[in-house]
């Protein structure tokens, strides 16, 4: 709630209730810039710390993402604000839980899939973190992190494909 207070306390017209749908557009739409690759366009979407992460992803590979439909309403699960260097550089971040189906299919630079498929559709539980510089009279609302909980398993190792030096060659 004290969070809540401050960020109205620079943007008086902000509410939860508005800001969780604005989030599921902000996702929708860094996830479409990112199956497109549109460097410029996710730098919208997305803050500095999630970019380098991102492109770094997707880095010779073909991505298919399709956002299917919200099983839940996203809904607002922790809010925190906090000052950097000074009183007046205040930052504010948002954890939004989203209950989705989603279509994803990753492919390696040879077109071979990695992970996921393209016709099967997929419910996911994502609590992701936005993130707005307050004091920023044109501060925007930002993707910038995806929280992995303890209880997931890790990410399954990504198949690498290597050249092998010539052997025969003396």
């Amino acid at each position: 709630m004290m969070a809540v207070r401050k960020i109205r306390s620079f943007d008086e017209d902000f509410e939860p209730r508005d800001f969780v749908e604005s989030a599921q557009e902000i996702y929708i739409n860094a996830h479409n810039c990112l199956v497109s690759k549109n460097k410029l366009k996710i730098r919208e979407y997305v803050t500095e710390r999630a970019y380098p992460e991102i492109r770094h992803n997707i880095h010779d590979k073909t991505i298919h993402w399709k956002f299917i439909q919200s099983l839940e309403p996203p809904r607002m699960v922790h809010a925190r604000c906090t000052d950097v260097i000074t009183k007046e550089n205040v930052f504010s971040q948002i954890t939004v839980r989203f209950h989705t189906q989603q279509i994803l299919a990753i492919y390696d630079r040879f077109g071979r899939l990695m992970h996921g498929s393209e016709i099967l559709a997929k419910d996911v539980l994502e609590y992701v973190v936005f993130e707005k510089h307050l004091s920023n009279q044109y501060g925007t609302w930002r993707l910038h992190e995806k929280i992995i909980p303890d209880w997931m398993p890790p990410p399954e190792p990504s198949l690498k494909t290597f050249r092998l030096a010539d052997t025969n060659t003396q």
